[in-house]
């Protein structure tokens, strides 16, 4: 994939934040957003989703709205503690959805429990990936009745390193998390960390090239929750090769979960 390829966006959100007022939501602030950080395409979750009784209907709205446009990619939400999760697994099939996305601090899962493994395993035999939002937000800045602390560490490297064969994207982490769970079990994985979240080093792109290869690296800008400029701005900044910039631009993200942006999901 070189640099005429398609910039795509690995983090963006539909839905209401509900612990405080975003400028900007819902798809057509979404479509506004995205001329900013120059993508062609975007992976979408949805805000609402951590938050319902119930994914699917955050999935069926969220679904709706995009209305199939061909700029934008649905990841629908699961949540394998719910007794009806796998119906969601064959809804995100059904419509061509390439991954499944989930929020684990927000609903108490643990990944190595049971119900981890019991999705973990549906999703290789569905073919599908993974994203998984260490944290949505800091979650030093949620109301203190809210308070959620981020996915611990462990369970993200338990994913990183027990299951190397599911294309997992790991959203919303750090770069201390990142060297927590080994540079080496990422590069020996199919998993793609994303970089919406972090914010240092400063020559952050560079060191994670470096440490876990550009085919590990995507771009994503977090968008409406973070500002789009803040990723746009690390990309541009970032002394790497043609080919590592295309890869983390997007190539990266899309030989993960084999997104064929011709025919992306309608």
């Amino acid at each position: 994939m070189g640099l005429g390829s398609p910039r795509i966006d690995a983090c963006t959100y539909l839905g209401h934040w509900p612990f405080r007022r975003l400028p900007q939501e819902g798809i057509g602030a979404l479509r506004d957003l995205s001329k900013r950080t120059r993508a062609d395409h975007a992976l979408v979750g949805s805000f609402n989703a951590a938050f319902y009784r119930d994914p699917i209907d955050s999935n069926e709205e969220s679904w709706e709205a995009i209305n199939g446009d061909p700029f934008f990619t649905y990841v629908p939400v699961v949540n394998p503690l719910l007794p009806w999760w796998q119906d969601d697994i064959d809804w995100a099939k059904e419509r061509g959805c390439p991954a499944v996305w989930i929020f684990p601090n927000y609903w108490g899962l643990r990944l190595s429990d049971p119900p981890g493994e019991r999705l973990l395993r549906a999703l290789r035999e569905a073919r599908l990936g993974l994203v998984v939002s260490a944290r949505l937000n800091d979650e030093r800045l949620l109301p203190p009745e809210f308070y959620r602390p981020s996915v611990p560490v462990a369970e993200l490297a338990w994913i990183v390193r027990q299951w190397p064969d599911v294309p997992v994207m790991l959203v919303s982490t750090t770069w201390q998390e990142v060297e927590a769970i080994g540079f080496g079990a990422i590069r020996d994985s199919s998993a793609v960390v994303e970089i919406s979240y972090m914010k240092q080093p400063t020559h952050l792109v560079e060191y994670l090239v470096q440490s876990i290869g550009a085919e590990h690296v995507a771009f994503g800008s977090g968008i409406p929750i973070h500002y789009a400029e803040a990723a746009t701005y690390r990309m541009e900044m970032a002394e790497i090769s043609d080919d590592e910039r295309a890869a983390v631009l997007g190539g990266a993200v899309a030989s993960t979960f084999k997104l064929n942006l011709d025919g992306a999901p309608k």
